[in-house]
């Protein structure tokens, strides 16, 4: 294999739900897999999830909610400090805010898909 890449995931809770088990499997395949993979969430209150991720040793980092500006700061600077190659962000509004900090911060690459 390569070299590692290294991945943040991006959603605002890890509730049970299609789009947070989706990111959770993601994350904790490309962590078997070799890869860096971590995860961020704004609202670390639903943590449906966060058993599974610590299970797979895939890092969930809580970003808290605040104003925009200020969760954009927060994204970038734990973008910066992890490093990452890729921010994949999931479900509308983290999708938004990644966007908005890759426009006015730019230095990561962002991948958007509707799921």
């Amino acid at each position: 294999m390569s070299s590692p890449l290294r991945i943040l995931f991006y959603i605002d809770s890890i509730h049970c739900g299609g789009a947070q088990r989706q990111l959770c499997t993601l994350a904790a395949n490309l962590k078997r897999l070799g890869h860096d993979a971590h995860v961020a969430v704004y609202y670390p209150e639903y943590d449906f999830f966060k058993q599974y991720l610590c299970e797979h040793k895939v890092p969930l980092h809580e970003l808290s909610k605040n104003k925009p500006w200020r969760m954009m700061a927060d994204l970038s600077k734990l973008a910066r400090s992890l490093n990452v190659h890729w921010v994949i962000p999931f479900l509308e509004g983290p999708t938004f805010y990644t966007l908005l900090t890759k426009c006015m911060r730019g230095g990561v690459h962002v991948c958007v898909a509707e799921r």
